[in-house]
Parts: structure tokens; C-alpha cells; sequence
């Protein structure tokens, strides 16, 4: 028997929570399948399959979470002028303080 397949988005949004489906990561476990990449790729393995409760994170998902903390990174550097001086207490070329 052939049905026709009309439903909402709210109904497909309440059936995948109850499903135990979430649409997105959190952050703290994109951090740690960050870190788990970096040190795949530190101990020189290029490849990487990460699963986050039994869903496999695509890849885009994963260079976006690594640049995401690179920007905090640099932004964090960019706020702390203390942090960007060599040991002689010169700044660092990268920057536009003199």
C-alpha cells in the first residue's frame, strides 16, 4: 500500500530527539575529536574516522572545528600584548605595535 509522506519539520525535530538523534555536537566533544585528530596526525596517521556517540563527525565539521580554535588562539595572542614579546622584550614582527 503506498502512503503519501507528509510530514512538518517540528514533527521530524520532536521524532529525532526522542530517537536520541542530535542535529549537532556539542562543543566539548568536538574538542576532544579535535585533540583525538591531532594526535593521529602527530603520530603520522593521515587518516581519521571520528564517532561521537555512535555518529560518525564528517570531515568539514572537523576543519572547521580546528580553525575555530586556531581564530581563538590568534585572538587570544591578538588581546594579550604580553604574550607576543620575545624574551629580549622586543613585539614580535606580526604585529602593528612598535
Amino acid at each position: 500500500m503506498l502512503t503519501t509522506f507528509l510530514y512538518s519539520e517540528h514533527q521530524y525535530k520532536t521524532q529525532f530527539g526522542i530517537w536520541g538523534w542530535p542535529k549537532n555536537f556539542r562543543k566539548s566533544d568536538m574538542v576532544k575529536a579535535v585533540k583525538l585528530c591531532k594526535g593521529r596526525a602527530a603520530a603520522g596517521k593521515v587518516r581519521t574516522q571520528v564517532k561521537i556517540h555512535g555518529k560518525q563527525v564528517d570531515g568539514q565539521k572537523l576543519r572547521r572545528a580546528i580553525k575555530d580554535e586556531m581564530r581563538a588562539v590568534t585572538k587570544t595572542l591578538a588581546l594579550d600584548p604580553s604574550s607576543i614579546t620575545a624574551g629580549i622584550g622586543r613585539v614580535l614582527p606580526f604585529t602593528n605595535n612598535l
